[in-house]
């Protein structure tokens, strides 16, 4: 985590969305909201892509879990289809240290039916989860 944090939440989320991807910006998160020196959610942003995400608590598979929220991603046209999300959901679920990946009001078909094939769980028709092995053990 970079060391020029402070205790101000919206000078560390400002610091954090000048880090160089939003994969840094996630890391950079997942630390600091831990440690309340950030608020639970932020939008990351960087190079034609932004991707809400957020801490939350809820109920999956009957247990009360701590998620990673992700939703409204929104990638620029140029980087369609070239992988980027997959690359994306890969780093994030290995950043993430709570119990699951959660994936929420997934509107685009395309990325519904990834998920589908991708095995994920599904909660209600459009949001999706997945948990950490470790959680699961």
């Amino acid at each position: 985590m970079p060391t020029e944090l402070s205790n101000t939440k919206r000078k560390n989320e400002s610091l954090i969305l000048k880090l160089p991807s939003v994969e840094a910006q996630l890391a950079t998160w997942i630390q600091a909201v831990d440690q309340n020196l950030v608020n639970r959610s932020l939008t990351l942003m960087r190079g034609g892509f932004t991707v809400y995400v957020r801490k939350s608590r809820r109920t999956l598979d009957g247990s009360n879990v701590t998620t990673l929220d992700i939703a409204s991603i929104n990638i620029h046209e140029r980087h369609r289809g070239r992988g980027w999300f997959r690359a994306f959901r890969s780093v994030a679920e290995s950043l993430n240290p709570w119990d699951a990946t959660y994936y929420e009001c997934v509107n685009n078909q395309r990325l519904a039916s990834y998920f589908r094939s991708a095995r994920l769980s599904a909660e209600h028709e459009n949001c999706f989860y997945v948990f950490r092995r470790a959680a699961r053990e």
